[in-house]
């Protein structure tokens, strides 16, 4: 697959406008379209995707505190409480999001 036809295909999965990827995918197929006006394209198309995911990204960015405890929350859900596999002494668990574990990135 050229790389024309892997951005077509990737328009056909992303691009909610549906008649403008089949006029694209059309014209591609009889005369050929540049490969700019598709990246073009699928930039928009992509970046309209992510748009929302980097606004709640950027919103939780500030203040990481309640991300850390949902996953805490969550990682003391989903295991025992002192699993036999740590290799902990009993009560020495902290779940896997201890603190010292967040990696420092994540940390403001």
């Amino acid at each position: 697959m050229n790389r024309r036809a892997r951005t077509v295909a990737y328009l056909e999965a992303f691009d909610r406008d549906t008649a403008r990827v089949r006029d694209l995918k059309e014209h591609y197929e009889r005369k050929g379209v540049s490969n700019k006006e598709l990246r073009d394209r699928l930039t928009i198309v992509l970046n309209e995707l992510l748009e929302p995911m980097r606004q709640r990204r950027a919103k939780y960015e500030g203040n990481m505190s309640p991300v850390r405890e949902a996953l805490e929350h969550g990682t003391a859900r989903g295991l025992p409480h002192e699993p036999e596999w740590s290799g902990l002494a009993p009560g020495a668990s902290t779940g896997i999001l201890a603190q010292s574990a967040v990696p420092s990135c994540l940390v403001r």
